[in-house]
């Protein structure tokens, strides 16, 4: 289940990160939506820990620029942590959901959507806090790898959300620590 750390306030950092060689980060766009309904991920720097050049896979760029269905972004095969993240200048005041649209193509008759589960999503704030984190899975998150959803997901958050003492609500599916 996610887990909203403290607020997703003041959101200054989406990272998506995997540390295994076998998947590498596969994404066709990402998409982070303030309290306003404005997808604040178009105005974002996008990176990426490496590129796969063997395909022709795509920039990190191109993971927010809107097109949800098109090659590709793809990170390397190597050892270590890959990631995949998008910064902002300005803070996003408050996230309201995030959507992830997963590729859809298969290699050597095997779907290449797979190579997303267990990577982990992230929020960090302007004080350099994790405020959001989540680990993907068929079994949390099933509509990623469907091909009935497009491949795609999006979670809605709480923004007002304040952890107060021992209190641990949930809130829509969300577990909060």
């Amino acid at each position: 289940m996610p887990q909203i750390l403290k607020t997703c306030k003041d959101v200054v950092l989406f990272r998506i990160c995997q540390n295994a060689w076998e998947r590498p980060i596969h994404l066709n766009q990402v998409e982070i939506y303030d309290a306003d309904d404005i997808n604040r991920a178009l105005t974002g720097i996008a990176q990426q820990s490496s590129r796969h050049h063997h395909d022709g896979s795509a920039e990190a760029m191109q993971c927010i620029d809107g097109n949800r269905y098109q090659y590709p972004n793809h990170t390397a095969h190597e050892q270590g942590e890959q990631w995949w993240s998008v910064s902002f200048k300005e803070p996003i005041p408050a996230v309201r959901s995030f959507s992830l649209y997963n590729v859809n193509t298969y290699w050597d008759g095997l779907p290449k959507c797979f190579r997303l589960e267990f990577a982990r999503v992230e929020m960090w704030d302007v004080h350099n806090e994790l405020v959001y984190s989540h680990v993907i899975t068929v079994q949390d998150d099933p509509e990623l790898f469907m091909e009935e959803t497009g491949h795609s997901k999006t979670w809605t958050l709480d923004p007002d959300f304040e952890f107060v003492g021992s209190q641990q609500p949930v809130e829509a599916g969300f577990v909060c620590v």
